[in-house]
């Protein structure tokens, strides 16, 4: 019967429970102190009265809050406890609705939001990992069709560092050194040349412009492109090489260097900036 009754008809129920009850004491007490008075002690009669009405009703407040912390106070908890384990562990099992039988539709509707917070928990999932599949075929994509030109291609910069490089930059720079991410371009080809290209492509309002690079140590000449990206964002550079079908063409790039300031020294560099 009271599981149909709604919270708040429930909560008014516990407290006119509580002030007919301890009417009702009081006007039990009242009753047999009037048949003690009759008796002639009046103020034996009224202590009596008093002392009965006290107990009665301090024993009736601690067995409704009995009841309202079982009932109540509780199940909010453990409804509460069920909601964080579901929120911060992934707990996708369906919450418990007995211990909350007298909570009206609180257990109901925390169980449709967590229905409802593991279905989006799980459609973000299979959309993270479409997006992530749907990259992993555009790089693979770019990489097949970066294999077919027979270029090197090197992304740098705004401060010069290395952000992108394919296996035929790696081959053809090789003698120089390895390639590695977030090293001046600098270390691997001749500076004067890249920066008076930069600076004559900046004086015309030109994006792009043709020249011969040297590597660093003039061991080497390609021809070579240089196009400025729009924003200040930094410049590619394509170098022309010998083209190999059997070489590998991997791509290797760190899209955060261009927003990352380099440090002062290799010493101030965190672990994962390396």
């Amino acid at each position: 019967m009271f599981s149909r009754l709604s919270l708040r008809l429930r909560i008014l129920l516990f407290f006119a429970l509580l002030g007919l009850g301890a009417l009702a004491i009081l006007a039990g007490a009242l009753v047999y102190g009037h048949g003690r008075a009759g008796s002639g002690d009046v103020a034996s009669a009224f202590t009596t009265v008093g002392l009965l009405a006290g107990f009665g009703i301090l024993g009736l407040v601690v067995g409704i809050w009995l009841l309202f912390d079982e009932n109540v106070a509780k199940p909010i908890e453990r409804l509460a406890a069920d909601l964080r384990t579901r929120t911060h562990a992934g707990v996708t099992t369906d919450i418990d609705h007995a211990p909350a039988k007298y909570l009206g539709d609180l257990a109901p509707a925390a169980a449709a939001l967590t229905s409802k917070l593991s279905e989006a928990d799980i459609s973000a999932a299979e959309r993270m990992a479409m997006e992530t599949q749907r990259l992993t075929n555009e790089r693979s994509q770019l990489t097949a069709v970066l294999s077919e030109i027979p270029v090197a291609v090197l992304m740098v910069s705004e401060d010069h560092r290395i952000v992108l490089y394919d296996g035929q930059a790696a081959h053809a720079l090789e003698a120089i050194g390895p390639l590695c991410l977030g090293l001046p371009v600098f270390d691997y080809l001749d500076e004067d040349q890249i920066t008076r290209a930069l600076s004559e492509m900046a004086e015309q309002g030109r994006s792009n412009a043709d020249l011969r690079l040297s590597t660093r140590d003039g061991t080497r000449v390609f021809e070579a492109h240089l196009r400025r990206f729009e924003g200040q964002a930094g410049y590619m550079v394509t170098l022309q090489t010998e083209p190999d079908a059997t070489a590998q063409r991997p791509l290797v790039f760190d899209f955060d260097l261009f927003s990352r300031a380099a440090p002062a020294s290799m010493r101030d560099a965190k672990l994962n900036d390396l």
